[in-house]
């Protein structure tokens, strides 16, 4: 059908029935898209996780983000660490590593003397379905790591 000059055609749903549902579900008209994981910002938010904030007692390696810890990492899925923030509210300079079984997963973090250090990972660490433990070079630096923590 040709469209009379001047005039402007709206294309639409005119005339096409409508996306239902099943009756058992009433009809329910169909409005979202059902596609796995195609809201990203949903994804993060339902699958995120932040550990706790660990201070350090000693410069031993202690627990960070395992199943043990509160909150607990959920054995089974899959870790990757996309944020580190590391506190140091000593009197003097020190670092800090993340580790698995006592094998670092990061190179060691400086930390200037009441300073802090936040780093944001373009590409996160895939720590897999393994513990993080965090080793500090001095006493009384504070650890924390965020992430997303997913199904195999």
């Amino acid at each position: 059908m040709a469209v009379p000059e001047g005039r402007l055609q709206i294309g639409g749903s005119e005339d096409q029935p409508l996306q239902q549902g099943p009756l058992a579900d009433g009809y329910p008209l169909i409005v979202e898209d059902l596609g796995t994981h195609s809201n990203p910002e949903a994804y993060r938010v339902a699958n995120s996780f932040r550990s706790q904030v660990a201070t350090s007692p000693d410069d031993a390696a202690h627990a960070l983000w395992t199943v043990g810890t509160v909150p607990a990492r959920t054995a089974g899925r899959l870790t990757f660490i996309y944020e580190i923030l590391v506190t140091n509210h000593g009197c003097e300079a020190g670092a800090m590593v993340l580790e698995i079984a006592g094998v670092p997963i990061c190179i060691p973090i400086p930390v200037s003397k009441r300073g802090s250090v936040p780093i944001v990972l373009i590409v996160p660490i895939r720590v897999g379905n393994n513990d993080v433990n965090y080793h500090a070079s001095r006493a009384g630096m504070k650890v924390e790591i965020l992430g997303l923590e997913v199904a195999p």
